[in-house]
């Protein structure tokens, strides 16, 4: 799962965390109004979008795989500080899960 979410999402940080079999795609503060009313809509399909006053813990840079049982670990790492993950191609691959 890791491999694919690093190809569908071009490399944009995906922190996994296997305890609650969730993955957080890291994308940049602030989305689009047509963005929000989407992430709106997917709650029905159990998909949060975490924003202002939320809380994501992440473990060291250097966990980068599911090596430590229960942890959460960055399954697709962060390249470089400002790259993070297209919210518009976060919501195409929502959508292609959906159906």
């Amino acid at each position: 799962m890791d491999d694919f979410l690093d190809e569908a999402l071009g490399g944009g940080p995906v922190i996994c965390d296997p305890r609650f079999s969730r993955y957080y795609a890291l994308v940049p503060v602030g989305l689009p109004t047509t963005l929000r009313q989407m992430a709106e809509a997917w709650r029905a399909l159990e998909v949060d979008c975490l924003g202002h006053g939320s809380y994501l813990g992440v473990r060291r840079l250097d966990a980068v795989n599911g090596e430590h049982g229960f942890a959460s670990y960055r399954a697709v790492p962060m390249h470089s500080a400002p790259a993070l993950c297209n919210p518009l191609t976060v919501a195409r691959l929502i959508a292609a899960g959906r159906y």
